[in-house]
């Protein structure tokens, strides 16, 4: 058995005690106060009335002592298991820019834009490997990180499905900025071997692209090499391009 109780807060129960005391006392000496002399013949000459203060300082006593073993938490049974958790840390970019509500993307004959069809993809994979830890970065023209990265996949999940194109005010598809807050989530220690970090680290990337290649990209993916940071890039909707919806259909 061991307790909860750190050994510094242990005045506590000494404190309980001793508010327990003056409480009893102070009540005592009321009813002594009360019945004045009447008092100690009353308590001579009546059974009941012993019966009852016994009981009484009986009771407090017992309340004394079971509220100094609560403040104490005692615990039963109680043993420490450490276990290793092979996780990957996962990181997905989003392109949530206005192209991605062109709706060019269909599963089992329904008709979806291609972000809800990102989505479903990313929450697909998720379900099936729970064991791993996910992140998001939504981006268009700039870039934030909508769910930093996180063992609770049910609430990743969550936040997913509120992705849109209105989370990111400025539009356009800045994939190099999008990179750039990617890898500044992960703190790779340059040792750590190429095989580890490949092993536990990951970025994917998804867009319907819309951004030639530049310095800037190239510099970041260099840069997620030296970090032995793998990155995924999938490619969503039709090539030939489709016109995306403006507006409110009032129909």
């Amino acid at each position: 058995m061991n307790f909860g109780l750190e050994t510094q807060y242990s005045f506590l129960i000494a404190i309980v005690i001793i508010v327990g005391l003056l409480l009893f006392s102070r009540a005592f000496l009321k009813l002594v106060t009360f019945y004045k002399t009447s008092f100690w013949t009353q308590l001579q000459s009546s059974t009941l009335m012993r019966y009852q203060i016994f009981f009484s300082i009986f009771a407090l006593l017992l309340v004394l002592i079971l509220t100094s073993i609560a403040t104490a938490q005692p615990r039963w049974g109680i043993k420490t298991i450490t276990t290793e958790k092979n996780a990957a840390d996962i990181l997905f970019v989003l392109d949530v820019s206005k192209s991605m509500q062109a709706l060019d993307m269909s599963i089992k004959n329904k008709a979806l834009d291609r972000l809800t069809a990102a989505k479903l993809l990313i929450s697909d994979m998720v379900n099936k490997h729970p064991e791993n830890n996910y992140g998001l970065v939504v981006f268009a023209g700039d870039a934030f990180v909508l769910s930093p990265i996180t063992f609770d996949v049910n609430s990743f999940v969550d936040i997913l499905t509120t992705a849109s194109s209105k989370d990111v005010a400025i539009q356009g598809t800045d994939v190099a900025k999008a990179l750039s807050v990617a890898l500044s989530r992960f703190n790779t220690v340059l040792s750590e071997s190429k095989e580890d970090v490949e092993n536990s680290k990951a970025i994917v990337l998804i867009s319907d692209g819309g951004e030639d290649m530049n310095n800037e990209i190239f510099a970041l993916i260099q840069e997620a090499k030296t970090k032995h940071i793998p990155i995924y890039t999938l490619g969503i909707g039709d090539s030939k391009g489709v016109p995306i919806p403006e507006g409110q259909d009032a129909f």
